[in-house]
């Protein structure tokens, strides 16, 4: 009776592993997918208005970078793109004035900032929220500081016009065969640019 049980909890535990493993990769495809989905939004913002949203806009954690611009995509943002103007707040009225939905955004955390599908144990965590910067320069090149990055990335250069990121852990991996302690998952930067590989660490 001992063996089986100590067999069932074996099995157990592996199918746990892997039950992890598929819904942090089905996480890790959503927030892929929300990035692109953001970057389109902006592009539309942009075909639409003629101009890219940094008008008018206080205290967003801006980031600036050579002639680019852009910021962290807040609670008021999001109303703004998903097309509802506060009456109480005339500066953010003033990001989309004809109320046009350009995204909608699935979650919210307990500040009332979007965030990527990943959870955090950590208090006041920002890491989860979405970042964006512009090409405000006109020259399709953005370069992505590595500061702005952070986590010890190196510097990223893109042909883009708009570039949105977020901060996701990575896949534990093990050391070593069967058995072995794996070792601890380190944060990443998952960026509009990269692309989708599943089979990522």
């Amino acid at each position: 009776m001992l063996i089986v049980l100590g067999i069932l909890a074996v099995l157990l535990g592996l199918l746990y592993g892997a039950f992890e493993r598929a819904r942090k990769t089905a996480r890790y495809a959503i927030t892929y997918s929300e990035l692109k989905q953001l970057q389109v939004a902006f592009e539309q913002y942009y075909a639409y208005y003629h101009v890219w949203p940094t008008n008018g806009v206080p205290n967003l954690t801006q980031s600036v970078t050579g002639d680019d611009w852009g910021f962290v995509i807040t609670e008021e943002i999001a109303y703004a793109l998903q097309g509802v103007v506060r009456n109480n707040n005339a500066v953010f009225e003033g990001i989309n004035p004809d109320g046009v939905p350009f995204i909608e955004f699935p979650r919210f955390d307990r500040d009332g900032y979007p965030v990527n599908p990943f959870k955090t144990d950590k208090p006041n965590d920002e890491s989860r929220y979405f970042r964006v910067l512009f090409d405000t320069s006109g020259n399709r090149q953005i370069s992505v500081p590595a500061e702005v990055l952070a986590l010890g990335s190196e510097p990223t250069n893109v042909v883009a016009n708009v570039v949105v990121w977020t901060v996701i852990p990575s896949f534990r991996e093990s050391r070593g065969g069967a058995g072995s302690t794996p070792e601890l998952a380190q944060d990443r930067r998952l960026g509009s640019w990269d692309t989708l590989d599943l089979g990522q660490k």
